[in-house]
């Protein structure tokens, strides 16, 4: 019964490592086989299909076993390797898909900040689109669905070292900054005071 730490990592604007958007899923398998590479698959489907839409630009999903460091890859898939098209909107935009078990508490909730400068979605207006937020909501739905009857995607709370299954999500009308995720300067603009 293996529990599995995926890190979906979205190209952005070149192949550094830095310019890659993460997120990171847990799911715990309990059938008789597991195939954490199909489960890699699997995710890329859904993220592929309810988020990122028609976009093509490269998408990592790798597998590690969760426990005692260190960890090293179990399986990994990609689609579109190689291919980082030019984001036009700002990448530390992000609508956060809240998910969680029983109550909203620190150990029992996760976040995914998801990018939509990625899939050449407006983010130039005060609050995201109902739309936007729907379509947050099916990734949910989407991931929920990962893996068949033995597959659940779960809250893993590394102080706890325990985990929980996901039973409900939520996505606010506010947009969040993640500040890692911005582009490097190429250039500064500088003056003197006069003083």
């Amino acid at each position: 019964m293996p529990l599995y730490r995926f890190q979906v990592a979205q190209g952005a604007d070149s192949a550094f490592p830095t310019d890659r958007i993460i997120n990171t899923l847990h799911f715990d398998d309990a059938g008789l086989g597991s195939d954490p590479a199909a489960l890699c698959q699997d995710i890329l489907d859904v993220w592929q299909s309810l988020w990122f839409g028609a976009a093509a630009r490269e998408i990592r999903v790798t597998a590690y076993n969760v426990g005692v460091p260190p960890q090293y890859p179990v399986a990994s898939v990609v689609e579109n390797e190689g291919v980082f098209p030019v984001t036009s909107t700002n990448r530390e935009i992000a609508l956060c898909l809240s998910y969680y078990n029983q109550r909203s508490n620190p150990r029992r909730r996760g976040r995914l900040y998801l990018c939509p400068a990625l899939t050449g979605l407006n983010t130039a207006t005060a609050r995201p689109a109902a739309a936007l937020m729907d379509r947050t909501l099916g990734l949910a739905d989407g991931l929920a669905g990962i893996g068949g009857v033995d597959v659940d995607w779960v809250v893993y709370s590394r102080r706890d070292l325990s985990h929980h299954d996901v039973v409900g999500v939520w996505c606010d009308d506010a947009w969040d900054v993640v500040r890692s995720r911005g582009l490097r300067p190429i250039t500064r603009v500088e003056r003197s005071t006069g003083s």
